[in-house]
């Protein structure tokens, strides 16, 4: 059997000469459906290199109908120098065009062109302990490269896992420009907390499917050019301290009120205006090494001390007792105090060091009338609507990084407030973002695929606009586009009317006159967004409201005509609609009085069996939404008892 590169040669280098002095407008990959280029993997990571090869190699393929064939370092030098080489990866090649990747910063790349060569090379390094469950290799810079050059200059829009998902627009001749660009994406982080689909016999789907679409998500996610190069480092640091410490200092921590019992060990708050925490956590700094960045985020949840020395810190006081241990008053104070006497003596020692914690929960709002110490900086966990707040603590010298809880509002149903959420990061952005890490990327793929497209589009591209990523979006459904805007400014305008509460640690209000909160206190469900989102579901999209999104589903297939792909990207979003309905007809049978038994059972065979269809194709991960529901104690996968403290400070 002939290699590829021979083939290859046969079939095409003969007429290249002819055609090479036509082409000094830019290096051609493809001409009328004639491959006129080789991709070659570099030598220095081969097997990093050949998965950006390939990726390319299939993006070039679906755009033109033409597959390039992909060589070795040493293959290429049988190429005849009239064809275009994409050099792929850091090695012998990149380092004739004067590119060493070893001595690229973290996540950096480069994408040059010299002559008939183009190399999209970047530095490598292993995905951190946040991505590497998706794929080794989501990270990769020089996946970044070429995820660039295929936005840039192919067009190419990844909607959600998966080919259907992936869309390439068509063209029969490739030219690239002249590059010369060396970039890493500007923020340090940019990332969602993700609750993958695992594998299990109840789920119904096989250890095969779970692996390929974890490996779609994957690619999703490096296309998107997501990631983390490590500079910062948040969560709850103290999630330990109580069986390491307490029995020798039960001082250490957090005050209950009389008669109420301490929390659980991974949620124990500290005594923060106990000098004892402050020397212990700076001895742990120092028995560390004393890096640059330290982590000293709270635990989660309620549990605040109520002792007389951190209540002297608090503004407005003195306040009850209970309101303090349950968060129910501003506690910013004694956190910036915490915060100030750490950084005091650690960057006596370290001028340079940093602490990281959050604004969240009791301790969410700015610190009215308070300096802070240089060197802080705080994950923001907060409203789309909490710019006053942003600003307040940019303004006091905190270094801020968006971490909300958004995407927790809505459930499983098309809760799609895109544009105050877009909005808030190009905001953010202006206004010294560092990073951002979305809680959570549930896999809602079809209901609220657009809005972790959104965010990851203006993660990777703070050139566009929210409305030019909305169009980038429904560009994908051809003809029927018109159509799928409207989808979109439909499920918008009912988001608004909504006005789903947004969990900050206790949940925020959007407006307290919303249709969700007028409809949870009507039927006296919890109005916290992790629990009532779910509850009213049955209330919130009932067959009217879903009635006029099928409507416009229906005028899409009508305009996309005959195109099949497109046809299959509307049915994937008729999908979706598909399984909010049958979801929401499981709940409501749980919510009357006394459940027809034999009728809820014939419903959860059809959502298991419903499941099964529509998780590998990303549609919904039917696995995450039964285990999100346990955990959250909703019916009928959960007891039922939901409340409050079920949602453990989110």
């Amino acid at each position: 059997m002939r290699s590829s590169l021979a083939l290859f040669t046969a079939l095409v280098i003969a007429p290249l000469a002819a055609f090479s002095a036509d082409s000094s407008a830019g290096m051609v990959l493809v001409k009328d459906n004639t491959a006129r280029a080789v991709i070659v993997t570099g030598d220095a990571a081969p097997a990093e290199s050949r998965v950006a090869a390939q990726d390319l190699q299939w993006h070039i393929e679906q755009a033109s109908g033409v597959r390039l064939p992909i060589v070795t370092t040493e293959e290429a030098e049988k190429v005849p120098g009239t064809t275009a080489r994409l050099v792929i990866g850091g090695g012998t090649l990149a380092e004739k065009l004067g590119v060493r990747v070893q001595e690229l910063r973290a996540e950096e790349y480069v994408i040059k062109t010299s002559g008939q060569t183009i190399l999209l090379a970047g530095r490598e390094e292993k995905a951190t302990t946040k991505t590497k469950s998706l794929v080794r290799d989501a990270s990769s810079a020089t996946r970044f490269a070429v995820s660039h050059l295929l936005d840039r200059h192919l067009g190419v829009r990844w909607l959600w896992p998966g080919t259907l998902g992936t869309y390439v627009p068509k063209q029969s001749t490739i030219i690239l420009p002249p590059l010369d660009i060396t970039t890493r994406p500007d923020l340090v982080e940019r990332s969602f907390l993700v609750g993958l689909p695992k594998y299990s016999a109840e789920a119904g789907t096989s250890k095969s499917v779970v692996n390929r679409m974890l490996q779609e998500t994957g690619n999703w996610w490096a296309h998107h050019q997501l990631g983390d190069r490590g500079e910062l480092e948040f969560g709850h640091a103290f999630t330990r301290w109580w069986e390491k410490y307490h029995a020798e200092h039960p001082n250490y921590f957090a005050v209950p009120p009389s008669g109420t019992a301490q929390v659980s060990t991974r949620a124990v708050k500290l005594c923060t205006s106990n000098p004892a925490v402050i020397e212990q956590i700076v001895s742990e700094w120092k028995a560390a090494g004393m890096p640059a960045v330290w982590n000293v985020g709270p635990n989660d949840g309620i549990g605040f001390c109520t002792c007389a020395r951190c209540q002297s810190l608090d503004l407005g006081g003195p306040h009850a007792a209970e309101d303090v241990w349950s968060g129910k008053v501003n506690l910013t104070a004694r956190h910036v105090a915490f915060y100030n006497e750490l950084l005091r003596q650690m960057r006596q020692l370290a001028p340079t060091t940093r602490l990281c914690s959050f604004a969240y929960s009791a301790y969410r709002n700015p610190p009215a009338g308070l300096s802070i110490e240089k060197g802080l900086a705080l994950e923001f966990v907060h409203s789309y609507t909490a710019r006053d707040e942003w600003q307040g603590w940019s303004a006091a010298g905190v270094g801020l990084a968006l971490r909300p809880n958004w995407l927790h509002s809505g459930a499983v149903a098309p809760y799609l407030p895109l544009r105050p959420m877009g909005e808030f990061m190009r905001f953010a952005r202006s206004n010294g973002m560092l990073m951002f890490r979305f809680d959570s990327l549930h896999g809602y793929w079809a209901m609220q695929g657009p809005s972790y497209y959104l965010i990851s589009r203006l993660g990777a591209r703070p050139d566009l606009t929210v409305e030019d990523v909305i169009n980038e979006y429904t560009s994908a459904f051809g003809a029927a586009a018109p159509a799928i805007h409207r989808w979109l400014d439909y499920w918008q305008d009912y988001s608004a009317k909504l006005a789903i509460t947004v969990a900050a640690g206790g949940e925020v209000c959007i407006d307290a006159n919303g249709l969700y909160e007028v409809t949870c206190r009507k039927y006296g469900y919890p109005t916290h967004p992790l629990l009532g989102s779910w509850q009213a579901l049955p209330q919130l999209y009932d067959d009217a409201v879903l009635a006029k999104g099928d409507a416009i589903l229906d005028d899409a297939v009508h305009l996309a005509a005959n195109d099949a792909e497109v046809t299959a990207r509307i049915h994937f979003l008729r999908d979706g609609l598909r399984h909010l309905r049958l979801l929401r007809d499981v709940i409501a049978l749980t919510q009357v009085t006394k459940p027809d038994a034999a009728q809820l059972d014939q419903k959860l065979k059809e959502l298991k069996t419903l499941h099964t269809e529509l998780s590998p194709r990303h549609v919904v991960w039917g696995d995450v939404v039964t285990g999100i529901m346990s955990k959250r104690n909703i019916k009928p996968f959960g007891t039922g008892k939901a409340k409050a403290a079920d949602v453990k400070g989110l």
